[in-house]
């Protein structure tokens, strides 16, 4: 496609490739005032370009999508947790991590700890 511009500017070539089927993604733009844009060394390159552009895309959506459905699970996990007065933790042997929730320390009054010399047998026997 070539674009008229006023005389003093001369003409603009410019090439556009899908982003995605059918454009589903939007379109890549690229333009040059060069006679003769795209070759065809660069249509390749615009093509490759283009393609990554769309997998990049499509993987940041999965990603977004993902950290959304985790914190929904992470949501309901505590919210059933809440309701049914349970919870849950977990232990690193290396004594230095203790992951819990704290509705697990509520309701069984108990506050996972380990004691210095513990971590010691424990890193010891890892």
């Amino acid at each position: 496609m070539v674009l008229r511009r006023p005389a003093s500017e001369g003409d603009l070539s410019i090439a556009i490739f899908p982003l995605g089927l059918d454009d589903e993604m939007g379109v890549l733009v690229a333009g040059s005032r060069r006679v003769g844009f795209p070759d065809a060394t660069e249509q390749l390159l615009l093509n490759a370009a283009a393609n990554q552009a769309a997998i990049g895309l499509r993987e940041a959506g999965l990603l977004r999508e993902h950290r959304r459905l985790a914190e929904e699970r992470d949501f309901y996990l505590a919210e059933e947790q809440r309701l049914a007065h349970t919870g849950s933790w977990s232990f690193n042997p290396s004594g230095f991590l203790t992951i819990g929730l704290k509705n697990c320390f509520r309701s069984t009054a108990f506050i996972p700890r380990v004691k210095p010399q513990s971590r010691l047998r424990n890193r010891r026997g890892l």
